[in-house]
């Protein structure tokens, strides 16, 4: 019987990140390391590469080394990034693979428009109200939880297929103002539009 005594390969590269990141949004990633002897890697000599977005390394102890990880700010099409991460041994000898699923960061900006330039007290006239959601970057999000108001009057809304529609109708008196203050809310983002 021969047993075979020679050492085995290990995984000497650990990967630690989210799955999941924000575009444009830093976020931390470890790599820990151990030498084929067992002792901690010195964390200059750990690497870590990204297929997108910027990396820069924050430092470290023995047998780990933190990065910075910057996604890019624009998403492509579906508003939904993966970026691969990998991080080997500065000797190139042992490493680990991963994936960061970059995602539309949180609203931050509420386009507002209107069809109609303006309204005609006591005329019956009907104007289409349109918000599109999107992040700091401008990747446009879901509209899901916004609200549409005309002079504080909660609006019925539909969502649509790049974010939300309501309509108002023209006063059928007039109330003693010149234009109706059309509001869109959607958690930290507003944003307001005056129909004459």
């Amino acid at each position: 019987t021969e047993v075979d005594l020679q050492s085995r390969d290990y995984l000497r590269v650990l990967l630690i990140a989210p799955p999941e990141a924000a575009a444009g949004t830093p976020t931390q990633i470890e790599v820990w390391s151990i030498e084929a002897s067992g002792a901690p890697s010195s964390p200059e000599d750990i690497d870590l590469r990204v297929s997108a977005g910027k990396i820069r390394r924050l430092g470290g102890v023995p047998g780990v080394a933190s990065f910075s990880f910057v996604p890019a700010g624009q998403l492509g099409p579906g508003n939904a990034d993966r970026v691969q991460l990998t991080a080997a041994t500065a000797d190139g000898t042992s490493s680990a693979t991963g994936e960061l699923t970059i995602h539309a960061g949180p609203p931050a900006v509420l386009e507002v428009s209107l069809d109609v330039p303006r309204m005609v007290v006591g005329d019956g006239g009907i104007g289409r109200i349109s918000v599109v959601v999107s992040d700091q970057f401008g990747n446009v999000l879901p509209a899901d939880g916004v609200r549409i108001t005309a002079d504080n009057r909660p609006l019925s809304i539909q969502l649509t297929g790049n974010g939300a529609a309501a309509e108002v109708e023209a006063p059928a008196v007039w109330g003693g103002r010149d234009r109706m203050s059309i509001e869109a809310t959607l958690g930290a983002a507003r944003s307001v539009v005056d129909l004459p």
